[in-house]
This record gives C-alpha cells, sequence and structure tokens, in this order.
C-alpha cells in the first residue's frame, strides 16, 4: 500500500512540474502590499495551490492531535 501511495505522489508532482513547464505565459501578480513581476502562470498555479494545502494542514492541527475523552468504564463486580 504505502508503494501505490508513493507513485500517486510522484505522479502528481511530476504532472505539477509538467504544467509548469508548459504554462510559460508571464504574468504579474498584484498583492496588496507589493507585485510580483514575471513569474509563469503555472508556478502562480503551483504555488497558490501548495499555499492553501499548508493553511489546511495548519487549521487541521488541533483537530489531529486532539486527546481522545472517551473513558474505559472497568467492570466492578
Amino acid at each position: 500500500m504505502k508503494y501505490i501511495l508513493l507513485l500517486v505522489f510522484v505522479s502528481l508532482t511530476g504532472y505539477l512540474f509538467l504544467f509548469s513547464s508548459l504554462n510559460s505565459n508571464l504574468v504579474i501578480l498584484d498583492l496588496y502590499f507589493f507585485k510580483i513581476q514575471n513569474i509563469s502562470i503555472g508556478f502562480s498555479l503551483i504555488g497558490s495551490l501548495m499555499l492553501g494545502a499548508l493553511i489546511s494542514f495548519l487549521l487541521q492541527i488541533p483537530l489531529i492531535f486532539k486527546k481522545n475523552k472517551k473513558t474505559l468504564n472497568e467492570d466492578k463486580s
């Protein structure tokens, strides 16, 4: 099973790099306080995807490390 996940990860990473090389049109990203010039569309899309995944992971950290509050009832006879 772990090799299947590794294969999926490698193929997805390869697809993202192929996608970034095929979309080589240069654009200007205009953010609130600064502009980023001469960045390709592919790298901007990959960057936004990775930033969204990182933000999602950071917001899920409390749920991942939450302790289970279920207590086991001991049989007293």
